[in-house]
């Protein structure tokens, strides 16, 4: 029997037992940085987690994740350049290119500010965390633009040798009120609705599924092992719903890897070394008093004496006990300074120049990604190509539908350019300032106005800087009409004065005849 013809319920757990070792390296990982992130199996709210013995973990996850998110996905700004390849020089229709030119401009600030007015950031802070810990999240992004993040306990995948996914299996546990009555008569029996209204705490499976068949993804739902009626839809391989991130990809494997595995054991010797220096400083800090055989201070007085007390007897019969294990403890000290130094490093807590302040530059945002770029191995680049693109895909055609941003025309054929690319916008204006500051230093500033169109350059620059600037610009007309009102003006300012002239003889001579 072919997979794709077995239930979901099925073909969940049959991958799921492939990734047993995965989800246990996962919960190791996050039991040195932030276990709540990947709790054990069957863990619930109420329930105690693991404590670390040291806080470093959570640092660096944390610090890394708020980098990763400003890096790839700054605030009020397009992580992304939308290019329709037109040259408006070169195109005989030039108002149809400038047209498209300005629609695409509008696209990039309409799917900015959706993203600023959803959860966007949040649901992606929470996807960096789970990509760093286990090396794995999955982003469901609905039809109205908002995002969902699964863990890797809800849901099982499977790549082709080029790790294209394949296979999609989604599990979710929900109370059965949730669901539409008429749609539980349809999934189960009488004796089964009866339990759902008698015990509240009761739940049912409901899997999701997504095969890829004939270069477009085919999803739709299982409940009680019986297709959902209405729940098949079909997406185009680059504009998934369903968008399956992961930190390290290997090949030939199914999963992604995370940084934390990578420095697994540094993290277990540190928090080991946690623990024995917090263990070693309560015994160092315990004070134990020993009292002379023959001393005439009774060993009682001494421990119930408080401060101030007056006790009869001689000092030097009382003496404290010393641990003297001050060599054997900066070892310990010193190990674990170097442990920290180096994951310090390689999660970047003291590297960044991002400034303390509200805003922050484009420059510095750059500097940043080139940053994460350079230490962790082109992660930035991978999740330009495998989370950035195919989520920018699914927003173009959800907020084209929802009439958030126009419709891209059709016969444009639309060029994405998404990661350090699409942040090197500011470069090109600065080249550009930088070209028309040296052509006015050498040619003189009329000689470069009178090569250059305004027009062009004005928009370059607000493209660079993700302003609409055509708004703002006359139009050619209104430009010939204020210069000739402009001549017009010109032209009575120069006769006013022999007007005046005129007016000033003629007075003159009607005096004299007078």
């Amino acid at each position: 029997m072919d997979y794709k013809d077995v239930s979901c319920a099925e073909r969940f757990k049959t991958l799921e037992s492939k990734k047993t070792q995965i989800m246990h390296r996962a919960e190791q990982a996050a039991k040195l940085s932030i276990p709540a992130i990947f709790p054990p199996m069957a863990h619930t709210e109420s329930q105690a987690l693991h404590i670390p013995n040291q806080g470093l973990g959570a640092k660096c996850v944390n610090n890394l994740s708020a980098k990763m998110l400003l890096a790839l996905f700054p605030p009020n700004t397009a992580f992304f350049r939308l290019d329709a390849g037109l040259n408006p020089e070169d195109d005989e229709d030039k108002e149809r290119a400038k047209e498209i030119t300005n629609a695409l401009a509008e696209v990039e600030q309409g799917v900015v500010g959706h993203l600023e007015s959803t959860t966007l950031r949040s649901s992606m802070a929470n996807a960096f965390l789970l990509d760093i810990i286990t090396g794995n999240s999955l982003l469901d992004i609905d039809k109205d633009g908002t995002i969902r993040v699964f863990n890797l306990r809800h849901y099982v995948v499977e790549r082709d040798p080029k790790g294209t996914v394949i296979d999609l299996v989604i599990k979710e546990e929900i109370s059965p009120r949730t669901l539409d009555p008429e749609l539980l008569e349809k999934h189960f029996n009488a004796s089964e609705l009866k339990k759902f209204a008698e015990d509240p705490d009761e739940t049912v499976e409901i899997y999701t599924r997504q095969i890829l068949k004939d270069g477009k993804y085919q999803v739709y739902q299982e409940l009680n092992k019986i297709k959902v009626e209405d729940s098949s839809a079909t997406y185009p391989k680059e504009a998934s719903r369903f968008v399956v991130s992961r930190w390290r990809a290997v090949d030939g494997e199914d999963y992604g890897r995370g940084l934390m595995e990578e420095y697994i054991g540094d993290f277990s010797i540190y928090d080991g070394l946690c623990l024995d220096m917090s263990l070693n400083s309560k015994q160092a800090a315990k004070v134990i008093f020993t009292v002379t055989a023959n001393s005439m201070l009774d060993k009682d007085d001494i421990a119930n004496a408080e401060s101030g007390d007056v006790l009869i007897g001689d000092a030097d019969e009382v003496k404290t006990i010393r641990v003297d294990k001050n060599g054997d403890f900066r070892i310990t000290y010193e190990q674990s300074n170097k442990l920290e130094k180096s994951l310090s490093e390689a999660f970047l807590l003291h590297s960044s120049i991002q400034r303390d302040a509200e805003r922050v530059t484009a420059e510095e945002i750059r500097y940043m990604a080139q940053e994460l770029e350079d230490a962790l191995g082109g992660v930035y680049s991978v999740y330009g190509q495998e989370l950035q693109r195919p989520l920018l895909n699914r927003l173009l055609k959800i907020l084209a539908k929802m009439g958030v941003i126009p419709p891209i025309p059709k016969e444009v054929s639309l060029k994405i350019t998404t990661g350090l690319d699409a942040l090197g916008r500011s470069h090109e204006t600065n080249k550009l300032m930088s070209v028309l500051r040296a052509a006015m230093e050498v040619l003189g500033q009329e000689a470069v106005m009178e090569r250059i169109r305004p027009d062009a350059v004005i928009s370059e620059l607000g493209n660079g800087a993700g302003v609409d600037v055509e708004k703002f610009l006359y139009s050619q007309e209104e430009v010939d009409a204020r210069q000739q009102q402009q001549m017009q003006q010109n032209i009575a300012e120069q006769s006013a004065p022999g007007a005046i002239q005129q007016a000033v003889g003629a007075m003159m001579n009607q005096n004299q005849g007078a």
